[in-house]
Formats: structure tokens, C-alpha cells, sequence
């Protein structure tokens, strides 16, 4: 202890003579006090005049107005005072900030006397205090206090967020300075010293925040350097405020609980994991599908290079090369015309190769008449002449006659007489007449092998027809972008148009038996000579939660996958089948012991998110895929590091997707509650581009190595540029229309990247960790049946956090609440056709970061919505070693937050 001043001395042992019941004012070397004492100021003027002295400190045993004396912290349960409110002016704040704040009264200063009054002179040495200052303030009557954000007469106020402890709250009586703030110190009930992890100017002039570390408990006492030296002060308990903390926000469980065959509509499989990326992860996975016309390539391309996108896609379908020359393109002039528009804007390309059924491979058109009406069920119709001639027996047929393909019903044989014997029945009566119909170059894949095991003639034939292809689209577009600068996929959706790979869709019954797999046949390319600096990604795993990395042929370099999924009403769409349904703890939630499984509990809520996949609502997430952990499906491994033997892991592109925002409509009017709509072009131009921010966001942040979205163009519902640039193109192709006619998607998409992009990390990326997610307040997306294993669930259940590193000291997190319905009115007080009617208002959310770098110096903290081009309200509120937490004002599209150590 250090040595005391004599006048100090002899103050004690004056006031060791007062009469019983008399409380001294508490000097600086006494011992902490008891928990449940209060400290409070009496609010005379000769004692406002002497605040800097201790004379004016008085501690009484009641509890003061509004405090929980003798209910420890962790006992408030869901409360504590209201947080206080993240500054109006957005901006970059750090703790001990005292921007446009009156200070208090520095170390060594005293307080000015109100008008009229002189400054009291210090007591002499050995004086008595005034009576009227050594005065208690009797149990019926405490002082008022002049601080609003504090009860009566309080000096240390504490304070929770979310009904976690937060803070003291230091009111102007306290004397204690922004700058001197940082040497006080919190005291347990037991007597443990720690340290605060911030330091921040209150709502009022003079006010100090003391901000705890994080994690930290609420102190029974605070200790402060003052004017004339420590002083201990009594903290009163916290008033309760409303909202939650959630404790393990990242937690394997959500998914390692969901095995493939069950869902839930609390565990969020994107939550079992957390990565840190390099910033430029998200521009290198932007992706469009460049569906326009040769004539729109250039300028569309070179708006889609402006906004952010890296990559495109285009299909170059078989039926593209000539039937007289298969080594040649129909039209090679517009195709190319594409292609250099691609590579003019640095837009990488992946080329689709895909054998589409309604014009699977070369062909001529043929026109095939018939002389007689053929019942349904024929197995063959009566030609004229001449459409007999042109008959190529397995390769000449009609179209549209059974799956609307071009040919669909083939024609095998046909006799001197012009009676053609068909392929299979047909499906309904054919009139006499002319009918279309083509000539394939190549026909239909059978299976590889025979049913004696020897290589299928008609395979081996269509395969080389295949291989012969690939060859000349990949000679084409070296010459456009060189030997490395292009990707491959093989194949679109087996879901459409894929009829040509088994000739059973053409022949029943089938025209042989055999045994093999088309699709890996077709997928090895690596044989026919592709570089190794050309991806190449499997289509045929686009639309199944089967295919594995770990199954792809050799040298595979991605999945496909396409996964659309429009509105749903639960519980009225629900799906009661096989997959067992899982409640919040984990556990079975079926009322039946077998399928079809009922779940005891649906909430009432609206689906239309861009992240669906992602979430357990079907068992099929994207995230067994995604996953840094392997986990099975059926006893096959699926998850990040899984790939071939002996090859490297198969990542994973997105080459498809987005949510149809013509399908958003209101639905009929008995269905209010389950409203999902849009209701007119700007309002769905903002949904496309929270749609967009939102998916690129999430799924890259998850481990998506590549997201195309569909389309550029010409698609309603779909597109990602405006139909105000593209009549303008049209209009006019000679002239560019303008950045700012591309839409809010090409608005907003470069407006988040510029804030993200940076050098990234000088080695490997640090991996932040998420540790706690507190919520002011508790809105909830849905509402549970009060009990735990169906809850409510909260906003903070699906705030989204997704850390990228954009230098080696600078982090921009995106922050979001993964809403299920992006198209909620929130503000039903907005006009009818507003745009931002969507728009899920402000909340306050407290996140705690850990694994940040260490640094003296508190870093630089900001947030910006990339929607709205501006500054939002973000702030660091304590620190402690490599953990933080900071204060972010949320929304239900990304904001980003930045984390600079570095400025």
C-alpha cells in the first residue's frame, strides 16, 4: 500500500469520534466493501462542489431504487437495463473513443461552482467534514439522481445486454475521466481483481462505460483512480432487459445429430462449422450463366465485368457441330463472337458440353409424311416415298411424340413399300400427313458392355462421337482463351433433357441388355488429352444428394449442382414421408414409430430463402457436401477433403442458381399468414439482389469453391440484369447503355466486393472463431410450443456471421439474419409498391470474435450496407487476448463489418 498523506491521518482519527450509526465517508485505502452496499452522492450544492474530494462518497445498506441487491449476475435470468443504443452516427469507433462527449472533470480538476456560489475551501488539516456531507441518507430517503441512465443517486450502475452482463455504467458523480478510466479495475465478491476489456463515453455528459471482457462476469466493485487518488465504488445490480445470448453459435452437433433421413427445423447444419476465407474467394466464385445473343455478348459482358463476375457459363451443345461435318460448327461465326466478348471482360468461361435431348447431337431435319392415320400403340406407320428414302434406320425418327425429344420415336427399319417399323408404341394416334422430325448423326447410348461382358459396337461408336467433340470445342475455345484459360462440365440436369443417355427412353423394349455406367464414361477426360489447368466439373451429380467426390473419375475437379427450391407454407406444404423429423434437442420427433414419420411440432412460418440448402428442412444439405468433416451418406463418404483415389478433394460449384422471384406472388386470401410476394419490377429487382448477396455470401462462406447464378438475361424471374439495360442494348447494340441501367443486383453485387477485396493473409488465413451471439431483444422468425425441444427461434439462432481476411490485419466480416421468407413485410406502413417494405428493420446483436491478432492498439471497427451505399452502426465494445466483442446493427441481407488492426 503506498504511504498516506499525514492530513488523511488525522481526518481517521477525528472520525473515529462520531456517534454510533453515522456513516463515514469512505476514504481511498479503506477495504473493498460488502457486495450489497450501494454507493450513492448527496446532491446538496456544497457537496456537488466537493465531488472531487471523497467527503461527498456515502454508502448506505439498502439497496438503492432499481438495483437486485443480493441476486449475483448470472441470477438476472433473461434481463438487465436496457444496452445502450450504437451510436446514430455510423462510423468507426473503438473503446476509450470520447468523439462529440462533454468530459468529466479530469484527474486533479474539480468541479466548477454553480452560478452564484463560491468554490468551497478544503478543510484544514485535522477539520471535521461538514456535518451536512458526513450526513447518511436515511432508509426513506435517498438522494435523486441527475443521471437518467442510472436510478437514483447511483454512481456504478451495472448494465447487461441481452440479459448477459455488459458493463458499469460510471455516472458524471463518479468524477472519473475517458482517459483515467482505463486504470480502473472490477472486484469480485470474493476479492478478485480483473481487468475491463473497453472503455466508452455514456449517453450523458461525464458518463463512463466500463465495458467487461468477454465472457466476463459482472463485478461486485469497481476501483478507479481519481482526483486525489482510488476509490472503490459499490456496483448495483443490473435491471432486467430483454433478450438472449447464444452460447455456442458453432457446434458440430448440428450436423453430426441430422444423418442422412432426418431433418429439423431447429438444427441449422450451417452452423457446425466455421471457416476464415481470403477475400478474394468471393470474386473468384462469382458466376453468371451468359445466355444472350451473340449480338448483346460484348456489352453484356463487359457490364457483367464491371459488377464483380469472374466467371460465365455457356453451353455448347452438341447439335452445335455440323451433321455433314461434325468437326466444324454450324455457326461458328456467333459462337465465337461469345467467347471473345468473354475474354475481352476477363470473364472466365465454363463450357458446357451437354447432349440435351430436344437436339442431342449433329443432325438434319427431315420431314417424315405418313399416308394412313396410325392408331395408339402402333408399332409402325406407312411412309411416302420420299420420306422413306431419307430414313437412316436408329437414326431417323419423329419428334415430340413421346418425351419431346427431337427425334423421340425412332424408326428402325422400313421395307420396299415404305412401311416403318417403329422403336416403341406410340404413345397416341399419329394422323396421316407430314410430320417433323430429324436425322441423328449418332445414336442413343446404350450400355457400355454387353450382356456377355464384350464392348457394345453402338456405345463404342455414339462414345467416339462424343470424345470427337469434346476435341473440337475444346480446340475451339484454346484458340480463344488458350490451353488453361477455360473450364469444362459434363452435362446439365438428369433431370431435363437427358433422355439420350440410355437408349431404353428410345427402344421398348430396350434393344439390348448390358452393364457399365454411361455417365463415367462420359466424364473421363482427362484420357482424351484435357489439360490439367482446364476444371472439369461433373453435371451429372447437379441434382443428387448421392454422387461423392470420392466416386468421380480421375482427375475431376468439382460436383455440379443445381438446387432450386421455391416457396413453402409450413405447416400447410409440409412433407410427411420417410425422413425423420429431429426437435431442438436432437432428438427423434416423430409421433409414429415408423414411416411416414409425423412431427409432433410444425411451426407456422413462410419459406423463400436463397440458403435453403444449407438448412436441415430437407435432409438433402448441401452442407454433407461442404463440410470440413467427413460424414456418409449409405455408407459412402461425402464432405470438403473427399475425393478420388489417390487424387485431390472434389470441390464443389454451384453451376445453377436462384429463386424465382415471379413465384414470390401473394398467395389466395386464405392464406394471409402465409404471405410470400412481390408486386411489381423494383420490388423484384431488390429481392434478385438480396437474393444474390445473400447466396454468394453464405454458400462461399460455407465452402462452395463457385456459384453461377442463372441468368444474365432474358428469363423472368430469374434475371440478374434489368430489362431497362437490356431494351436499351437491344434498341441499340452499337451503343453501351450504362452501368447504372444493369439493375440493383449490378449495383449492389461491386459495392460489397470493393469493401471485401484486399491482399489477404501473408500465409495461411487466421481462423477467427465465433464464441457467443447476443440479441437485444427477442424477435423471433417463428414461435415454438413453449417447450425445449421445440422453442422459438430467435434471430440470433440465424444470424449469419462469415469472416473473410482481406489483409493480414484486416477482416471484413458479413453479418445477417438468414430470415426464412425474404419477402416478409416489415414495414407495412410503407407504400404498397416500396421496395424496402422487405426490409427486416435494425437490430442490435453483440458477437464475439476469438483467434484476433494481439495488438497495443484497439483496432479500427466499421460496418457498410452495400444495399443502401452507406455507413452503419457497428462499434468495439471490449477486448481481452484474441477475443472480442462488438456491436452491429443487423439487417436480413449481408452488412459488412471491418476489422482493421492495420489502419
Amino acid at each position: 500500500m503506498s504511504r498516506l498523506p499525514k492530513p488523511t491521518w488525522l481526518l481517521i482519527v477525528m472520525c473515529s469520534f462520531l456517534l454510533a450509526g453515522v456513516a463515514l465517508a469512505r476514504p481511498p485505502w479503506a477495504k473493498p466493501p460488502k457486495p450489497h452496499k450501494a454507493c450513492v452522492v448527496k446532491t446538496t450544492k456544497k457537496a456537488r462542489g466537493l465531488r472531487s474530494r471523497r467527503g461527498a462518497l456515502h454508502c448506505t445498506r439498502k439497496p438503492i431504487a432499481g438495483s437486485h441487491a443480493g441476486i449475483a449476475p448470472s441470477q438476472v435470468g433473461a434481463g438487465g437495463s436496457p444496452a445502450p443504443e450504437l451510436a446514430s452516427t455510423p462510423g468507426t469507433s473503438t473503446p476509450g473513443s470520447n468523439a462529440g462527449k462533454t468530459p468529466p472533470p479530469s484527474d486533479g480538476d474539480s468541479v466548477p461552482p454553480e452560478e452564484g456560489e463560491t468554490s468551497p475551501e478544503p478543510p484544514e488539516e485535522g477539520e471535521m467534514l461538514p456535518e451536512e456531507e458526513a450526513e447518511v441518507p436515511s432508509d426513506e430517503e435517498a438522494p435523486p439522481s441527475e443521471e437518467p441512465g442510472a436510478p437514483a443517486g447511483t454512481i456504478a450502475q451495472g448494465e447487461d445486454f441481452a440479459g448477459a452482463p455488459a458493463d458499469v455504467l460510471l455516472t458524471s458523480q463518479a468524477g472519473i475521466s475517458l482517459a483515467s478510466a482505463e486504470a480502473c479495475v472490477g472486484i469480485s465478491a470474493s476479492g478478485e481483481v480483473s481487468e475491463f476489456g473497453g472503455f466508452d463515453s455514456g449517453s450523458e455528459p461525464g458518463e463512463v462505460r466500463l465495458e467487461l471482457v468477454p465472457g466476463g462476469s459482472m463485478p461486485a466493485q469497481v476501483r478507479c483512480r481519481g482526483a486525489d487518488g482510488e476509490e472503490t465504488l459499490d456496483v448495483a445490480a443490473a435491471a432486467p432487459s430483454a433478450g438472449g445470448v447464444l452460447a455456442d453459435p458453432i457446434d458440430p452437433a448440428n450436423l453430426t445429430k441430422l444423418p442422412f433421413g432426418r431433418r429439423s427445423f431447429w438444427l441449422q447444419p450451417w452452423r457446425s462449422y466455421l471457416d476464415t476465407w481470403p477475400a478474394n474467394r468471393l470474386r473468384e466464385a462469382l458466376g453468371i450463366n451468359f445466355n444472350v445473343t451473340p449480338a448483346e455478348a460484348d456489352s453484356t459482358a463487359r457490364l457483367l465485368a464491371s459488377s464483380g463476375f469472374h466467371l460465365a457459363r455457356v453451353e455448347i451443345n452438341w447439335n452445335q457441330l455440323s451433321y455433314d461435318d461434325p468437326g466444324k460448327f454450324v455457326d461458328e461465326a456467333n459462337l465465337r463472337k461469345k467467347l471473345v466478348a468473354l475474354r475481352e471482360h476477363g470473364l472466365r468461361p465454363l463450357i458446357l458440353l451437354n447432349a440435351n435431348s430436344g437436339g442431342p447431337a449433329p443432325a438434319k431435319p427431315v420431314t417424315l409424311t405418313t399416308t394412313a392415320l396410325a392408331p395408339a400403340g402402333a408399332r409402325s406407320v406407312q411412309l411416302d416415298q420420299s420420306s422413306a428414302a431419307a430414313v437412316v434406320p436408329g437414326h431417323t425418327g419423329f419428334a415430340g411424340l413421346s418425351f419431346g425429344g427431337n427425334p423421340d420415336v425412332l424408326i428402325t427399319a422400313v421395307d420396299d413399300n415404305g412401311l416403318a417399323t417403329l422403336s416403341r408404341p406410340l404413345p397416341a394416334a399419329l394422323s396421316a400427313g407430314p410430320h417433323s422430325g430429324s436425322t441423328l448423326l449418332y445414336g442413343p447410348f446404350g450400355p457400355p458392355k454387353l450382356a456377355n461382358g464384350n464392348p457394345n459396337p453402338e456405345f463404342q461408336r455414339t462414345l467416339a462421337g462424343w470424345l470427337a467433340y469434346v476435341d473440337t470445342v475444346t480446340d475451339e475455345a484454346s484458340s480463344v482463351f488458350g490451353a488453361d484459360g477455360y473450364d469444362l462440365e459434363v452435362w446439365n440436369e438428369l433431370s431435363f433433357g437427358s433422355q439420350f443417355l440410355d437408349e431404353g427412353n428410345y427402344y421398348s423394349p430396350r434393344r439390348v441388355e448390358g452393364s457399365g455406367s454411361v455417365t463415367k464414361e462420359l466424364a473421363h477426360l482427362r484420357e482424351g488429352g484435357v489439360s490439367n489447368g482446364v476444371g472439369i466439373s461433373d453435371g451429372f451429380a447437379s441434382q443428387t444428394p448421392f454422387a461423392s467426390g470420392g466416386e468421380v473419375p480421375p482427375g475431376t475437379t468439382a460436383l455440379s449442382k443445381h438446387l432450386y427450391r421455391g416457396p413453402q407454407y409450413f405447416p400447410r406444404t409440409a412433407t410427411i414421408d420417410g425422413v425423420r423429423p429431429v426437435d431442438a434437442l436432437g432428438s427423434s420427433d416423430s409421433t409414429t414409430g415408423s414411416a411416414p414419420f409425423t412431427p409432433k411440432f410444425t411451426p407456422d412460418f413462410a419459406s423463400a430463402l436463397p440458403e435453403y440448402f444449407l438448412t436441415a428442412t430437407q435432409t438433402e444439405t448441401l452442407v454433407r457436401d461442404l463440410a470440413p468433416t467427413t460424414n456418409t451418406i449409405y455408407g459412402v463418404p461425402h464432405g470438403r477433403a473427399v475425393g478420388p483415389p489417390g487424387g485431390a478433394p472434389t470441390a464443389v460449384w454451384m453451376t445453377e442458381y436462384n429463386l424465382n422471384t415471379k413465384t414470390l406472388m401473394p398467395v389466395p386470401t386464405g392464406h394471409q399468414d402465409q404471405f410470400i410476394g412481390t408486386l411489381n419490377s423494383a420490388q423484384e429487382e431488390r429481392v434478385q439482389a438480396e437474393v444474390v448477396l445473400r447466396s454468394l455470401v453464405a454458400m462461399v462462406a460455407k465452402g462452395l469453391a463457385r456459384e453461377y447464378f442463372y441468368a444474365a438475361a432474358h428469363n423472368p424471374g430469374y434475371d440478374l440484369i434489368s430489362d431497362r439495360f437490356m431494351n436499351a442494348l437491344d434498341a441499340n447494340p452499337q451503343s453501351y447503355p450504362g452501368d447504372s441501367l444493369g439493375g440493383d443486383t449490378t449495383t449492389a453485387l461491386p459495392r460489397l466486393l470493393a469493401h471485401v477485396e484486399g491482399p489477404g493473409p501473408d500465409g495461411p488465413v487466421r481462423q477467427l472463431r465465433l464464441t457467443s451471439i447476443a440479441q437485444a431483444g427477442n424477435h423471433a422468425v417463428w414461435s415454438g410450443d413453449s417447450s425445449a425441444a421445440h422453442p422459438d427461434l430467435y434471430d440470433r439462432d440465424l444470424l449469419a456471421v462469415f469472416p473473410f481476411q482481406a489483409a493480414p490485419e484486416r477482416f471484413v466480416v458479413p453479418v445477417y439474419v438468414m430470415t426464412p421468407n425474404l419477402t416478409t413485410v416489415w414495414d407495412p406502413t410503407a407504400p404498397a409498391s416500396s421496395p424496402t417494405r422487405f426490409d427486416l428493420p435494425d437490430e442490435r446483436f453483440r458477437i464475439t470474435l476469438a483467434n484476433l491478432p494481439q495488438s497495443a492498439e484497439a483496432p479500427q471497427v466499421s460496418a457498410y450496407d452495400p444495399m443502401r451505399d452507406e455507413a452503419t452502426p457497428a462499434r468495439l465494445v471490449s477486448r481481452q487476448g484474441d477475443r472480442a466483442v462488438f456491436e452491429v446493427a443487423a439487417t436480413d441481407y449481408p452488412r459488412l463489418l471491418t476489422i482493421d488492426y492495420g489502419s
